[in-house]
């Protein structure tokens, strides 16, 4: 747990310091589901052994930890705050009010909950943005096991991805991304270029000193291109649904009534428009990649023709 005081966490909670007890079952919890996949279990070790230590922390460990207190506090307000509306005894569960100190209204809970889930979810971004500037400074987190699988991409970090398809917070839609964006490697990319030139392009692309000849950079960027756009197509409708206990699928939305006061749910036809225009890109760009390597035989020989592998919304959709 990486709050000992209820000084250091009113340091980054609207919360009261007089709540410190109360929410502090709650903190492992959130750093568990909130704060550990950001860091990978190897780099939030780290993290807890120094904090718990009695060696002045250095100045690497006091900057993530910092930004990782930041994610912590505010989720454990959302988490808290709606059990502070009512009291349970052996009488029963009862509103938690007096004639001076009235409980808030839903709406004012609501708002204040939401404000809360926000300020968490830009605070991840923060601190993913932070590790990927800095990775040299934190091997852990860069070779734990929650990376070493994605660093295989061709698309390897989430300020790469947003130069090829920009969100509003490229580092947490990285981390949802990056599992669908293994199947679309996998299973279009590798079908449309062939095997040969896929783990050409691979063992260069991940190799230490691996370099690429101007015609395998053009071909990369148009890959990479593709990918982007396939990997939303793909993952949209994951990301459109929530699965709760028992597998059963919900609409995936935040808040009170399982949406933000600020948040329009997306209209079918919206969406739809929306998946159609990445979907008619990624098209574009798997024609410009089989244009390129059709007019480069020398540059990439074809042991094995490439099958046809057309790009339809029935493909896309569910990848």
């Amino acid at each position: 747990m990486l709050f000992k005081t209820d000084i250091e966490f009113q340091d980054y909670s609207s919360l009261s310091v007089e709540t410190f007890l109360a929410i502090k079952s709650i903190i492992p919890t959130v750093e568990s589901k909130h704060l550990i996949p950001l860091l990978g279990m190897e780099q939030y070790q780290e993290l807890q052994t120094a904090f718990d230590g009695t060696d002045p922390l250095t100045d690497r460990i006091k900057k993530l930890l910092d930004l990782a207190r930041r994610v912590v506090a505010p989720w454990v307000a959302v988490y808290y705050t709606p059990k502070t509306d009512v009291k349970v005894s052996e009488g029963g569960v009862r509103r938690a009010e007096t004639e001076k100190l009235k409980t808030a209204f839903q709406y004012q809970l609501k708002n204040f909950v939401d404000a809360n889930r926000n300020e968490a979810m830009d605070a991840a971004e923060a601190l993913l943005q932070f590790l990927e500037a800095n990775a040299a400074d934190y091997p852990l987190w860069r070779d734990g096991n929650g990376n070493k699988e994605y660093r295989k991409l061709f698309i390897k970090t989430a300020t790469e991805f947003n130069t090829l398809f920009a969100t509003a917070s490229p580092h947490s839609n990285f981390m949802i991304l990056k599992t669908k964006m293994v199947d679309v490697e996998d299973i279009h990319i590798q079908k449309t270029i062939g095997s040969t030139i896929f783990q050409t392009l691979k063992t260069k692309t991940t190799a230490p000193g691996g370099t690429l000849t101007d015609k395998e950079t053009e071909l990369l960027f148009a890959i990479k291109k593709a990918i982007a756009a396939m990997t939303v197509s793909a993952a949209l409708p994951f990301i459109h649904v929530k699965m709760d206990e028992g597998l059963t699928a919900a609409g995936g939305s935040f808040g009170q009534n399982d949406a933000l006061s600020s948040r329009v749910p997306v209209s079918d036809n919206s969406f739809s428009y929306y998946l159609r225009s990445v979907n008619d890109s990624a098209r574009l760009w798997l024609d410009r990649i089989k244009k390129i390597i059709k007019d480069n035989p020398t540059d990439f020989p074809q042991p094995e023709a490439p099958p046809n592998n057309p790009i339809t919304y029935k493909s896309l959709f569910g990848l």
